[in-house]
């Protein structure tokens, strides 16, 4: 994958949700985020492109990608239009209970290191789903400021920004919840519930040092159940989904920060280098020093 990035995008932390509007441009090179985003179409047409292949793209048409996903735009016409991008975090604290939702669990707790769920999901907003959509970002991205892409934190504008953003994510699970777009694994609810539960003490602190048996105890369940759910929801064992998380973050920290990547390592909790600069290799792709250096400067916000 990274072999084919140009840049990696982030948004900073002070602000979770963004809606912002977009129009195609030439630059538009292979990336991906450590953030969710999902994409409508709202004009023009053009060709998608990610691991799947070259897909044409219209008006209608929605693209919904999990963090470390790689996507690309190329000859499109005339193409605009909105993206919605939320952070894992807020999804595991504030917003856990949408993937409590068969279709929305099955999309939200996928793990983009899976073989299987590298992907972006494409589906297509039916007239009144995309005229809902149309009408509720419009009036986010448009609304008078000095950077009408965010909506600034103030009194009201959290409620406001995860009410759109609920919306959004409904007019999607709309879209992908029958005929339209590919087929999306739907583990069970109880199964999801358990997922979520282990993610939230994950994330709470990556310097943890979890192993599947203490992590099963603490949610009293048992180790095989715990790693059946995360199998079945997230694509990969427990561990080596927390190895993921873990990683991602020390990413995220290599392009925004000017700390050593020892130090780097403790904070994810990891105090040997050597195995450190294995483990991110493994999957990112590159050594922490040489990420570093390939994507920095292009890092954008």
């Amino acid at each position: 994958m990274t072999d084919r990035l140009h840049w990696k995008s982030f948004f900073s932390e002070q602000h979770p949700v963004q809606f912002r509007r977009w129009r195609w441009r030439s630059d538009h090179f292979a990336h991906d985020h450590d953030f969710y985003e999902l994409v409508v179409v709202a004009e023009g047409e053009g060709d998608h492109i990610s691991v799947d292949g070259t897909q044409r793209i219209a008006p209608g048409d929605v693209i919904f990608m999990v963090p470390g996903v790689w996507h690309e735009y190329s000859g499109c016409t005339r193409m605009y239009g909105y993206d919605c991008c939320f952070s894992r975090e807020i999804l595991y604290r504030d917003l856990a209970w949408l993937t409590d939702d068969p279709v929305l669990g099955g999309l939200l707790l996928r793990n983009p290191g899976s073989p299987a769920h590298r992907r972006p999901v494409i589906g297509h907003l039916d007239e009144q789903g995309f005229d809902l959509v149309r009408k509720l970002l419009g009036a986010f991205t448009e609304a008078p400021g000095p950077d009408p892409r965010r909506l600034q934190a103030g009194e009201g504008s959290r409620q406001r920004l995860f009410g759109a953003l609920v919306v959004v994510l409904g007019c999607l699970r709309a879209a992908l919840g029958g005929e339209a777009g590919r087929p999306v694994a739907r583990p069970s609810p109880a199964l999801q519930s358990l997922t979520r539960r282990a993610l939230e003490l994950m994330t709470a602190d990556l310097t943890a040092a979890w192993t599947l048996d203490s992590l099963a105890s603490c949610l009293e369940v048992s180790p095989s159940l715990l790693s059946r759910a995360f199998r079945t929801v997230v694509g990969r064992s427990p561990m080596a989904h927390y190895g993921r998380l873990r990683m991602e973050h020390a990413a995220m920290l290599l392009l925004r920060s000017d700390l050593p990547v020892a130090e780097i390592a403790a904070r994810v909790g990891v105090f040997d280098a050597n195995y450190f600069a294995r483990r991110f290799r493994s999957e990112m792709g590159l050594q922490p020093t040489a990420y570093r250096r390939r994507f920095q400067d292009a890092a954008t916000g």
